[in-house]
């Protein structure tokens, strides 16, 4: 349950939640799988006031959100292209860090839906994603509906 009564649907692993707040209109939600048998997924949920420079609209927004994903050190570049549908827009990029001698990567999908003056930004990701991660993240972005 977000603020002002929406609700978001969604498949993904099991996960437990590390935080939940909602304060002045904003929110935000995560929870990792960490303690699981599949310790690799995390997953958050924030509703903030759009904060836009092309405007307000859904596409506006994503503008904005590739642009910063844009500033990413490690970014696949090419990998950030949205996929818009009437009601939300995914993106799905690639990230790698080095953590010491280890190189990690990251695959993250992220969607984005307006609201009431504001944009909520449901991100699921698996660090060190194996082949059968792209079942999960396909039931994911199948699964996930936002009602208001």
């Amino acid at each position: 349950m977000l603020p002002e009564k929406a609700t978001l649907f969604f498949q993904a692993p099991k996960m437990t939640k590390l935080k939940e707040a909602s304060v002045g209109g904003r929110y935000q939600y995560t929870a990792t799988s960490l303690g699981e048998p599949d310790e690799r997924f995390n997953l958050s949920v924030y509703v903030e006031p759009i904060d836009c420079q092309y405007g307000k609209s859904l596409h506006d927004v994503t503008r904005c959100f590739v642009d910063r994903l844009n500033s990413i050190p490690g970014l696949k570049k090419g990998s950030d292209s949205p996929s818009c549908s009437k009601r939300r827009c995914d993106i799905f990029y690639v990230t790698t860090a080095t953590l010491g001698d280890k190189i990690v990567r990251q695959l993250h999908v992220t969607s984005l839906f307006t609201y009431r003056g504001a944009w909520v930004d449901v991100h699921l990701s698996a660090v060190n994603p194996k082949s059968e991660d792209s079942d999960t993240f396909a039931s994911f972005a199948a699964s996930l509906e936002f009602m208001q």
